[in-house]
């Protein structure tokens, strides 16, 4: 019987010796796009880059929270137990030395540093104000920080307590905060430092701080967040009305009205702290993103985030009158990380990658460092925690704040 066999395929031996794929090899231009494309640039972009080293060398450095040291921590470097880290746009920092009230911008990725003045030295634009500031050791006194002045006199048992009360923004023309320090203003206000009514710029070398003036018509409320968007300063107040001034000659120009949907007001700086306070609030934000101007408000319940509403300034078409419109998610445009804790907010761009923007969110708890921080998209409006401080028994600096390089 014959029997037909089928003919042997040929073997590839060229297919059978070839190498496989290293991941090292892949182009540096399909590693930047994977890296833009990871989950989130927290989580993700961590984890990208904790792969090896030609990974990491392909993408940007990952926004960061940083987390204030606890003094008691082992050989601390010299003075850094008592540095206090405010950080701002474009990887610039506040850096404030708690003992002399001594002020720096620091660049903590370049390592650029640029005299501020004390933040205690402050002119009114006659007179230099009356600010006395003094540091007690642990010895001294169970106060570490006073605030002396001819109408008050305010102590503060730890940094923390004395830090929790600052808001720092940055005013610069756009493109070059990470270039130079030449055009940069620096906005800060301090709760008991300042009137409550007072908001102070300066820029680097100057030798004291400059006082905005205040409204015509003061209704003794204080503010609670500033900020810098085209070529104006927008100073928060706590009854929710907003005033603007001139960045370039410091004048007063308006004042914006709360939005009307919103109440039961509070802010980071101005906890509740009586037992009876209510559990359901609001926190408000001005988020100046490079196209538009936002006002984020977080909704709490039952002290647990429950959801943001968005609103962004718009001008009149016929009278310029400027005003706060309602916008979801979606609306606000762009593909932005927006960054916002106790301290400051900020933002990263997506590069025109990803599904729209999305918040990262520190909720702190009252005079303890204990925070959460959450992650929330807006195009679906769901909420995440990334990470929750379990440890309230260390002594810390600063609320936890995020650093976007």
């Amino acid at each position: 019987m014959a029997i037909n066999r089928r003919p042997k395929k040929k073997r590839n031996t060229r297919a059978a010796h070839r190498e496989p794929l290293d991941w090292l090899d892949l182009p540096s231009e399909l590693l930047e796009l994977i890296a833009q494309r990871s989950r989130d640039p927290i989580t993700g972009l961590t984890a990208f880059r904790s792969v090896c080293r030609t990974w990491r060398a392909a993408s940007g450095q990952a926004p960061r929270l940083l987390l204030p040291a606890p003094r008691n921590r082992s050989a601390p470097r010299a003075g850094s137990a008592h540095a206090l880290v405010f950080p701002l746009p474009g990887g610039w920092s506040v850096v404030v030395d708690a003992r002399d009230a001594s002020c720096r911008l620091s660049h903590l990725t370049t390592g650029a540093t640029a005299a501020l003045p004390k933040i205690s030295a402050v002119h009114d634009g006659k007179t230099m104000s009356d600010i006395r500031y003094v540091h007690h050791t642990a010895d001294e006194s169970a106060r570490k920080v006073q605030i002396r002045t001819p109408f008050y006199d305010v102590s503060f048992r730890t940094y923390l307590e004395f830090s929790d009360h600052f808001r720092f923004a940055i005013h610069a023309p756009p493109g070059s905060l990470s270039a130079s320090t030449d055009d940069m203003m620096i906005i800060m206000f301090h709760r008991c430092l300042l009137e409550r009514e007072s908001i102070v710029v300066c820029r680097p070398g100057d030798a004291a701080w400059t006082k905005l003036p205040k409204r015509p018509s003061s209704r003794f409320d204080y503010f609670i967040d500033v900020t810098s968007f085209q070529g104006k300063i927008y100073g928060l107040e706590s009854n929710g009305a907003t005033l603007v001034f001139d960045a370039t000659t410091l004048e007063f120009l308006c004042s914006i009205d709360a939005p009307q949907s919103t109440s039961k007001l509070y802010s980071m700086i101005y906890w509740p702290y009586k037992h009876d306070d209510p559990v359901d609030f609001d926190y408000f934000h001005l988020v100046a993103l490079p196209s538009k101007l936002l006002l984020v408000v977080l909704s709490v319940k039952s002290l647990e985030p429950a959801g943001f509403a968005f609103f962004e300034l718009t001008s009149g078409s016929r009278d310029g009158q400027l005003s706060w419109r309602k916008v979801t998610g979606d609306g606000i445009g762009g593909n932005y990380d927006v960054f916002m804790d106790c301290h400051h907010a900020t933002f990263s761009d997506n590069n025109g990658v990803g599904t729209g923007a999305r918040i990262y969110y520190v909720l702190h708890r009252t005079w303890h460092p204990k925070a959460s921080a959450y992650y929330y998209e807006m195009h679906d409006g769901k909420m995440e925690c990334l990470y929750m401080s379990l440890d309230d028994n260390r002594e810390y600096s600063t609320k936890p704040s995020w650093f976007v390089p």
